[in-house]
């Protein structure tokens, strides 16, 4: 039987070193191996964009039927304020729709009061607590002759509200004609040297029109000569523009704040019957249920509802049933802030053209929301930091990483510095050549002004791994002879 041979540990050793000699003996062999990532990380520290001076003009309806709205927005302006306090330099001016009424501005409000009959019809309105007021038509309102302009330079937030408060209750004593797009032409002409509106508009500043009414707008002339009529006093790279009007998810609609742009179905259908007809003589004549005197003749109420031309039938200012519109389509209004979209995208090639119904926190050239709605405090916020704030910075070269922008806020409000939360406090969107990318800061309230800074962290490059020969430097050995 034959036994194996063992061979010592010491020749084992010896024979694995001689193989490594085989193996590392070939002269001037290269090896392929893979070489790691690099990777090249930029921090930078941006200073604050600096702050676009903004003159922002609300056109607000001042006719029977909006002494609500006017409410709404005296208590939610802190809403609008605390977007842009602090981070931009900005003034404030109010006028209404009124171009009518033969003696200028009106004050004070109409009392409405309906009727008990089943559509609760209004009867003639009390006109008892209009005032005029001594105010040219296209002039800021406002109780206090030396705050009808609101300047951030010079007034604190709490003023700054308060005189907002006082000067936007225009009262609802106003023509009954709204001319919102004219009134906004009759101020900016105003604005010339000499005239009412004077020392509002500045050279240096965006120029931010904001609509608010509950109907169309019944101004003079085409929507698109009022789209040149602006132009001609403010490029389009520094115009904006935001209406509060009868609209749904962007688009004019009539609508009610309890069932939105469904309201006015009453008015549908077939005509009632008349009624009986005979004659009366006073509201109260007719005996028979259900029928009023109107004309001279006892109508059914329904018919006379129904009989209404269609603005009256669907009007909640004319009657108060449960599904009545509380707003009718703003209909010019959103085809002029269309019609600036395009212009203002044109110029500025950084936004996008969204039919004013951008994504909430985009930076827009116009917003178009509903005036149906019981608080404006979220379109305020938006409208501030979407059409007023300077919120954007450019980084270059792009990140390779947007997801990984690391931003940090510091000094003023900031101290030392607080850290942003990437898609909630701000958005980084890289161009489509793929050089640069757009940051933008979407809470308003992260905004860095005058004497703050915006420091940011991301990966510029990433060198992928490689395969190929002395990729990390030759490796050769001489074996010898």
């Amino acid at each position: 039987m034959m036994r194996r041979r063992r061979v010592p540990a010491l020749a084992r050793w010896a024979t694995l070193g001689f193989l490594g000699g085989v193996l590392f003996g070939c002269q001037d062999y290269r090896f392929e191996q893979k070489c790691p990532e690099g990777i090249t990380e930029s921090q930078i520290t941006v200073p604050a964009a600096p702050p676009v001076p903004v003159d922002i003009l609300f056109v607000v309806d001042n006719s029977g039927s909006m002494a609500d709205e006017q409410e709404n927005l005296a208590a939610n302006f802190n809403f609008f304020i605390d977007q842009v306090a602090g981070s931009v330099d900005y003034r404030i001016g109010v006028v209404t729709t009124d171009l009518n009424s033969p003696d200028g501005e009106r004050a004070g409000d109409i009392i409405a009061t309906f009727s008990d009959d089943a559509f609760r019809t209004v009867e003639p309105y009390d006109l008892r607590g209009c005032v005029i007021a001594p105010i040219d038509h296209g002039c800021f309102r406002g109780p206090d002759a030396a705050l009808r302009i609101i300047d951030s330079s010079v007034m604190n937030r709490d003023e700054q509200i308060a005189a907002f408060k006082a000067n936007v209750r225009v009262g609802s004593c106003g023509w009954g004609t709204e001319k919102g797009l004219g009134g906004m032409l009759s101020a900016l002409e105003n604005m010339r040297a000499g005239r009412c509106n004077a020392s509002f508009l500045r050279d240096e500043a965006n120029l931010v029109v904001i609509f608010v009414s509950d109907e169309n707008d019944s101004s003079d002339g085409e929507v698109q000569q009022y789209v040149q009529d602006v132009l001609s006093v403010k490029g389009a790279d520094k115009v904006r523009i935001g209406a509060i009007v009868a609209a749904v998810d962007g688009a004019a609609s009539n609508c009610s704040a309890s069932v939105g742009g469904q309201c006015g179905a009453l008015c549908d259908g077939p005509a009632p019957n008349q009624g009986s007809q005979v004659s009366c003589d006073n509201r109260n004549a007719c005996t028979q249920a259900g029928e009023v005197c109107r004309n001279g003749r006892c109508s059914n109420q329904a018919y006379e509802y129904w009989n209404q031309s269609p603005n009256n039938c669907l009007w909640c200012s004319y009657f108060n049933v449960a599904d009545c519109c509380s707003a009718l389509a703003g209909s010019r209004y959103v085809s002029f802030a269309h019609a600036m979209e395009q212009a203002i995208v044109a110029a500025n090639p950084d936004l996008e053209v969204h039919q004013c119904n951008a994504p909430v926190g985009t930076r827009a050239a116009c917003l178009v929301d509903s005036i149906c709605q019981d608080n404006f405090g979220e379109t305020l916020k938006r409208m501030a930091n979407e059409l007023v704030v300077t919120n954007e910075y450019r980084l270059t070269p792009a990140p390779t990483n947007p997801d990984g922008v690391a931003v940090t806020v510091v000094g003023g409000r900031f101290g030392d510095g607080e850290a942003l939360v990437n898609g909630t406090d701000f958005t980084v969107t890289v161009d489509a050549n793929g050089e640069s990318a757009k940051l933008v800061i979407t809470n308003g309230a992260k905004v860095p002004g005058v004497g703050e800074d915006v420091k940011v962290s991301y990966v510029t490059e990433i060198s992928k791994p490689t395969e190929q020969k002395g990729a990390c430097g030759p490796q050769t050995a001489d074996a010898g002879t």
